[in-house]
């Protein structure tokens, strides 16, 4: 049944098992597509006006890849790519696993005929960050590098050389990283993209919604950014892809990593390390699924 605006009706639902469904469209669009408000309030927060882009226009420029373009963003360096590995510079996510940032960096490998390395800048005393920090993100760090062997992407400690200096040393054909908003991680990435001979690509890894995606300004309230994040939920609300093996081997020497000596680390505060949690992508995820099966009913009420 179609009511016109202004029209009077008087609708009934027949049924005893169905709920009457009620869709009001609106002519000319007024939001952008795929926006769905939860509450009247959450409608009336959302300023936000339709811009033309419809899902079909939407889903016909997004080209066939494992990670979605608007997770994407070029930040620099030359167009044109060298004839080295792909580097995948492990900033804020340090994992292999559930990470696009290292998915798109073996996307652009395989694209190429590339290896990729995975490169991590340790910085001790990050943020002021004492001993109990260093080990605990160290331990984490021994795991990504199992991880990497035996996956084919080989992992590099970079402490005094640098990044800079690393990628220009591995000839990196492109750099990949994941985004990070910590200002002094902005400008590690600046840094490295103003001297950087290859281009430069960051891929949100850590939003299920892309930052750059959900908002272009600053966001002061829940109220009006979370309708901008249910529009665009279930588009990016996607599995992982399972981490295989890769198939393009980097042919060169890899060097030992001395952990002993970088768990050592010092000049740093001396807290001792901590004995109730496991560092590690695994153990996190163990722990994840505990939360999931024994305490998330009731975290609303316990919390």
């Amino acid at each position: 049944v179609v009511v016109p605006a202004g029209a009077v009706h008087n609708i009934w639902n027949t049924s005893d098992s169905e709920p009457l469904k009620l869709y009001s469209l609106y002519a000319p669009p007024h939001h952008e597509d795929g926006v769905v408000h939860a509450t009247k309030a959450d409608a009336e927060a959302d300023h936000e006006e339709f811009l033309g882009h419809t899902t079909e226009k939407i889903l016909e420029a997004r080209p066939v890849l494992m990670v979605h373009t608007e997770r994407i963003t070029a930040l620099g360096g030359p167009e044109s790519e060298g004839t080295g590995p792909v580097v995948y510079w492990m900033n804020r996510d340090c994992r292999i696993h559930d990470n696009w940032a290292y998915q798109y960096a073996r996307e652009l490998g395989r694209k190429h005929e590339r290896p990729v390395l995975v490169a991590y800048n340790l910085a001790p005393g990050f943020l002021g960050g004492g001993y109990r920090q260093h080990v605990f993100k160290v331990r984490g760090l021994m795991e990504v590098a199992r991880q990497c062997a035996e996956v084919g992407t080989p992992f590099f400690l970079v402490e005094e050389e640098g990044m800079s200096a690393f990628l220009a040393r591995s000839n990196a054909s492109s750099v990949v990283t994941d985004f990070s908003p910590l200002t002094e991680q902005r400008a590690w990435v600046a840094a490295v993209v103003r001297g950087a001979s290859c281009p430069v690509y960051e891929v949100d890894a850590h939003n299920i919604v892309p930052v750059r995606a959900t908002s272009t300004k600053a966001e002061f309230a829940a109220r009006t950014i979370r309708p901008k994040i249910h529009r665009r939920i279930t588009e990016f609300l996607e599995d992982f892809p399972r981490v295989t093996k890769y198939p393009h081997a980097y042919a060169h020497d890899i060097p030992a990593i001395d952990w002993d000596a970088v768990l050592s680390s010092p000049g740093l505060a001396d807290v001792p390390e901590c004995s109730w949690i496991t560092p590690g992508y695994t153990a996190g995820m163990r722990h994840l699924h505990s939360f999931i099966e024994h305490r998330l009913s009731g975290y609303g009420e316990a919390r």
